[in-house]
């Protein structure tokens, strides 16, 4: 998955398998959030010391403490996305504003409602609950795609990516026009 490969803080990738920067890659002890959001962090940028055990889930500060997760297009906080602690599970609001987390398994992007509903490639399942365009190739519409950028929720084939891309390893890049990571 794209958010277990690189630093949510940093930005930073973890594993360069076929790194093109090595700019781009810090391979220092990371931790991954167990809670809806399952982004992944350095220790280091957390300031924590060691790895959290294993014997207890781990939750970032956001989704431990119900604080804002960003949407991950316009990168503004979201109100409201402290998720709902039944069986561990985060389960969608059904107030009109709240924020939508990808539907997809494993993905844990939010995203704000106006920002998803500009997305054309998004599968809305319900009015709460949609995919998010990160599952399909941006320019064919098939999926999923081999390559996600670190950046945006764009994604594509191999033989759709835009030329100009950064590519940081096998299934990870940066769209032109974005800065490096």
């Amino acid at each position: 998955a794209q958010a277990d490969a690189f630093c949510s803080i940093c930005q930073k990738v973890f594993f360069p398998l076929d790194a093109v920067s090595p700019s781009a890659v810090d391979c220092s002890p990371n931790v991954l959030c167990d809670g809806p959001c399952m982004r992944a962090f350095h220790t280091a940028c957390l300031g924590l010391e060691a790895l959290p055990g294993e014997e207890e889930p781990w939750w970032c500060a956001q989704c431990a403490e119900g604080g804002l997760h960003a949407c991950h297009l316009c990168a503004k906080p979201l109100e409201g996305t402290r998720p709902l602690l039944r069986a561990g599970a985060w389960r969608p609001s059904p107030a009109a504003g709240a924020p939508i987390l990808c539907g997809e398994k494993g993905c844990g992007r939010f995203y704000c409602r106006p920002c998803l509903a500009t997305q054309r490639r998004a599968q809305w399942r319900s009015p709460r609950n949609a995919k998010c365009p990160a599952h399909l190739c941006a320019a064919c519409g098939l999926g999923p795609p081999d390559t996600q950028c670190l950046r945006c929720p764009a994604a594509f084939c191999y033989a759709c990516c835009p030329e100009g891309a950064l590519h940081v390893r096998g299934d990870l890049m940066v769209c032109p026009g974005h800065p490096e990571p």
